[in-house]
């Protein structure tokens, strides 16, 4: 399973119409329907307007990163986007999609920390534990709760308190600390 999501958008993007996404959206599943032998089973559906789920039944592990890695290639080529995709590992048990979907919602929140356009695997979840996950450094807090009480103290000082806010999410290495 493969999820598929265009990066932060420009703002020659953001005024793009429905019909206007539409259209890139065909061009994006046109790119995957290229890519893909026409001999091998797959599905593919939408997940949100920038976000799509690829599914492909019998594939070898190296033959679906290669095709993450030419997909992602040819986006940024032929389209106004750069996208980031989450691989998930083979599964043969249909009821496990659910969850699967979820760990690579999960893992695609990685660009938050690495930045997009690139392949993100679901092994990376696997380093994360739930205890680090509610760790959040009291210093982002503490920047956090001065932030707040400095919005009231006029624009300079909310200025410098976010500063330090967002110096203090710079040593941050897990995208749920930061969603936290």
């Amino acid at each position: 399973l493969i999820h598929i999501g265009i990066d932060h958008t420009s703002a020659k993007t953001q005024s793009f119409s429905p019909e206007d996404w539409g259209g890139w959206n065909d061009v994006i599943k046109k790119l995957i329907t290229d890519l893909l032998d026409d001999h091998s089973t797959h599905w593919m559906w939408k997940d949100s307007l920038h976000a799509s789920w690829l599914l492909i039944k019998d594939t070898t592990p190296t033959a679906l990163e290669q095709l993450c890695i030419t997909l992602k290639t040819s986006v940024q080529r032929q389209t106004p986007f750069t996208v980031s995709i989450a691989l998930g590992n083979e599964f043969n048990d249909l009821t496990l999609l659910v969850n699967i979907k979820d760990e690579l919602r999960s893992t695609l929140q990685y660009r938050m920390i690495q930045g997009g356009n690139k392949i993100f695997r679901s092994e990376m979840l696997k380093h994360v534990s739930y205890n680090k996950v509610i760790e959040v450094p009291p210093s982002i807090y503490k920047w956090a709760e001065e932030t707040v009480q400095a919005m009231e103290h006029g624009e300079e000082a909310a200025i410098r308190s976010l500063r330090h806010f967002f110096n203090g999410l710079k040593n941050v290495t897990s995208p749920f600390v930061i969603h936290e």
